[in-house]
């Protein structure tokens, strides 16, 4: 199952790419939504072996966000942007 993966023990940088739409509300009445293709970077210095953690991503607007947490949906890390553009209509 490729939803989960293993992280070795210690400090590790976790990049992603996620992508999300923007709604017309927050473009412009009568706008076409708006795909946005981000990247995303997240530092925790404590990863553990056999622990279970929850990666959760969204967007507000035009900002992407994701959120590390632990079994106990505790808040460890958040990730920064590092960068978005809009994908081209197909």
């Amino acid at each position: 199952d490729d939803r989960y993966f293993q992280v070795r023990p210690g400090s590790r940088t976790l990049e992603m790419r996620y992508r999300f739409q923007v709604g017309s509300a927050d473009i412009g009445q009568n706008s076409e939504p708006l795909q946005r293709d981000c990247k995303l970077s997240l530092e925790y210095d404590r990863f553990t072996a056999g622990a279970r953690y929850r990666l959760v991503a969204g967007g507000y607007g035009f900002r992407p966000w994701a959120r590390l947490y632990d079994q106990h949906q505790t808040l460890l890390a958040r990730a920064t942007e590092q960068g978005c553009g809009n994908l081209a209509k197909r």
